[in-house]
């Protein structure tokens, strides 16, 4: 029965680091996935706003348009005003003049805050622009050394798994199937080590009469309370507890 306990103890720490790489492996997708998503949202911010710029300068070149028509109105009201005979004509004019003025007058003032919020905006797109690229690059090297985790990671798991299925081959088909059942409902972990007559997976007090079983490792035993096998430490196979036990 030793054999059988030193198997699955094996069996144990063979499981335990598939988890700890399958672990490994699913925080590695998730970090770059994670990367991505900031890289992605950044992407489509700066994509929005170089839009955004590209609308603006295009509403300024219709402004810019209108203007000048506008001022070729206020140089014909000029005229217009110049050669106005009578008092009335010449009253008629000025005032048409000077609403056009007014107009006009808006208009640059508008049109020269459009344009230094098109600069501000220019400035804002190249700072985010770099930023971007300097993203890009420091994820494509994270991309470039978890790749290469991965694939290391998937090696490994192949590898112990194969180890696992050698393992199994040394146990009864029974034990393993009652391993794999502990294994599914207890997180992953069927045997644990019994320390200061205590289960480590429970933490339930081991009586007496069981604790000297699990010592002697002449049987296969399990906590009453979380049925994990249970056994030996090897601390206290080399301290000799295990034959003062017996």
């Amino acid at each position: 029965m030793k054999e059988v306990i030193l198997a699955l103890r094996r069996l144990q720490e063979i499981d335990d680091q598939v988890r700890s790489f399958e672990e490994e492996y699913q925080e590695i997708l998730e970090r770059l996935e994670r990367y991505r998503t900031v890289r992605d949202r950044m992407g489509d911010d700066l994509e929005a706003k170089k839009q955004d710029l590209s609308e603006a300068e295009r509403l300024i070149r219709d402004q810019e348009e209108e203007l000048k028509v506008a001022k070729e109105r206020e140089s014909k009201a000029k005229s217009k005003l110049s050669t106005a005979m009578k008092t009335k004509q010449y009253i008629a004019a000025q005032r048409e003049l000077e609403q056009i003025k007014r107009v006009n007058t808006t208009r640059e003032e508008e049109l020269i805050q459009l344009l230094e919020q098109i600069e501000i905006n220019k400035k804002t797109i190249k700072e985010l622009d770099e930023k971007f690229q300097t993203l890009k690059e420091e994820i494509g090297r994270e991309e470039e050394s978890y790749t290469q985790r991965l694939g290391e990671l998937k090696e490994k798991i192949g590898s112990v798994e194969h180890d696992r299925q050698d393992c199994t081959k040394r146990l009864p088909r029974e034990i393993v199937g009652r391993y794999n059942r502990i294994k599914r409902a207890r997180a992953g972990v069927a045997m644990v080590p019994v320390r200061n007559e205590r289960c480590t997976g429970c933490n339930m007090m081991i009586q007496p009469q069981l604790y000297n079983h699990i010592m002697r490792m002449e049987t296969l035993e399990s906590c009453p309370q979380c049925s994990r096998f249970l056994f030996t430490p090897e601390e206290l196979i080399i301290t000799g507890e295990v034959a003062e036990a017996s």
